[in-house]
């Protein structure tokens, strides 16, 4: 169920196996219809990854939403979602046309523009309130997305 499969065929797959337990007398024949559950529960768990590959973007999208601020790798997300790494950054590309990485540093920008309304904060306070540690990585990075430096952004606001 964690890895993405319906509760409801789940659940009824079991019921469905439970009741044909007892029609099986040798090893051989249980193991042959383990073997048939097994393949079932594979698949109702890849059909779901195909179908839902927009809620796992979604998913991963929130989760940055709320931990930006933190260390946050490629990795930790993918798990999240129960994906592989570069099978994640794939899907997460192709839904949202950006990779990873730009998303990550464009929710950490989106949330630096609200801090520098605030004048009493430093750009090396407001850096590491965004989860970036190194505040010229940062001007760099804000630079790069919004075409001008934090400082001159700040100034025009």
């Amino acid at each position: 169920l964690e890895g993405g499969a319906q509760a409801e065929e789940i659940f009824g797959l079991n019921y469905s196996y439970l009741n044909e337990i007892n029609d099986y007398k040798t090893v051989d024949q249980l193991s042959a219809w383990l073997a048939k559950i097994c393949d079932r529960f594979i698949l109702s768990i890849f059909r779901f990854g195909e179908a839902k590959h927009q809620d796992a973007v979604f998913k991963a999208m929130a989760y940055i939403q709320h931990n930006y601020m933190n260390k946050i790798t490629l990795e930790d997300v993918a798990a999240k979602v129960f994906f592989s790494e570069s099978y994640f950054s794939n899907i997460f590309k192709k839904e949202t046309g950006i990779s990873f990485n730009k998303y990550l540093n464009k929710v950490r920008i989106a949330a630096s523009k609200q801090l520098l309304k605030e004048k009493d904060l430093s750009l090396a306070d407001i850096s590491e309130s965004v989860g970036v540690h190194d505040q010229s990585h940062f001007s760099k990075m804000f630079k790069l997305i919004t075409k001008v430096s934090p400082k001159k952004y700040r100034e025009s606001l």
